[in-house]
């Protein structure tokens, strides 16, 4: 039995020497596995938000509190004024009184104006110009900035499934994935601060994790830094060692509601013919088992370690990897 990376020299070497796939027999491309399923959040998981203004057109901007409005009506140079926005979202106007302006476009809030004109001119026209914008966005930012670590936030999933943020509050995020909770957290956002928008990214996620069983050199559970095949998964555990048995190899997918899949693949052969095995990934939650040279029914011994190792109330199938007939 070949180690592993004694088999990834020879396939190179192979590939160098002769520019194609090495001659023998034929071999049967393994059966295929589904991509992994994107990642949900569990309790314990890390995120990293990020608050940041968005770029927004003049014809797109909403008055907020605070903002400062110029006033100008054709003509009519008495009744040039500026005014502000009122903490009850209003603007008083000396020629027409006060009027709703928070939450309004500009041209909705200058076509307001010219209506409550019409009843002193015959045909008013006013134009409307942002003297000063953005106060309450500007007034928030700040306050996020005055935080140790800018506008950044990092939270943890507590053990109810929320997180807490700023303007946002309290969320529901277990069971979501990430685009998912940065979806929902900028519908919030939307209704506090329109021009504020946030970006989520993950941390840490507590189980993207895989296990490495059997006849390698460190056996052990194993963090997942995204994509990893299952060659590299297996040179992560140390490579095999010499008793190992590369023809055997399987993989235990993780519970799928009352059902488990396992795939049996054979890494040696695969390696000696430059299969495309190789780019087969690891998925969270796999449990990866190098088999021992010498096992004479292999099916059978798959057969006892998964019930060994699978709840009773659970059915298991699994898959060699010869291609579906």
């Amino acid at each position: 039995m070949k180690p592993l990376f004694a088999l990834l020299v020879a396939v190179f070497s192979v590939l160098l020497n002769c520019g194609g796939p090495p001659l023998g027999d034929a071999f049967d491309q393994p059966a295929p596995r589904a991509p992994a399923p994107l990642p949900t959040l569990f309790a314990g998981d890390s995120l990293e938000v990020e608050f940041a203004r968005t770029a927004t057109r003049r014809d797109e901007y909403r008055v907020g509190i605070g903002d400062r409005v110029r006033i100008e009506v054709q003509l009519h140079p008495e009744f040039t004024a500026s005014v502000t926005v009122a903490p009850d979202g209003r603007v008083t106007y000396q020629r027409i009184g006060s009027l709703p302006a928070s939450g309004q476009s500009l041209e909705g809030l200058r076509a307001a104006l010219e209506q409550a004109l019409a009843a002193q001119l015959p045909t008013p026209a006013v134009s409307l110009f942002l003297e000063q914008g953005d106060v309450e966005l500007d007034r928030v930012i700040d306050l996020l900035l005055r935080h140790p670590t800018g506008s950044l936030r990092e939270v943890t999933i507590e053990s109810d499934g929320r997180i807490s943020l700023p303007l946002a509050g309290t969320m529901l995020v277990a069971g979501l994935s990430v685009s998912e909770v940065e979806e929902l957290l900028n519908q919030r956002l939307a209704v506090e601060s329109p021009n504020l928008r946030a970006s989520v990214r993950t941390k840490l996620l507590t189980r993207r994790n895989f296990t490495v069983m059997g006849e390698v050199y460190r056996p052990g559970r194993y963090a997942l830094p995204g994509e990893l095949t299952l060659v590299d998964a297996i040179a992560l555990a140390g490579g095999d060692t010499p008793v190992a048995d590369l023809e055997s190899v399987l993989v235990i997918g993780a519970p799928q509601g009352e059902t488990v899949e396992a795939w049996l693949y054979d890494v040696e052969t695969a390696l000696e013919h430059g299969s495309a095995l190789p780019q087969i990934c690891v998925h969270p939650q796999d449990t990866i088992v190098v088999l021992r040279t010498g096992i004479g029914d292999v099916n059978e011994w798959i057969d006892q370690w998964i019930r060994r190792n699978v709840p009773v109330n659970m059915t298991f199938t699994y898959r060699l990897d010869d291609p579906p007939q």
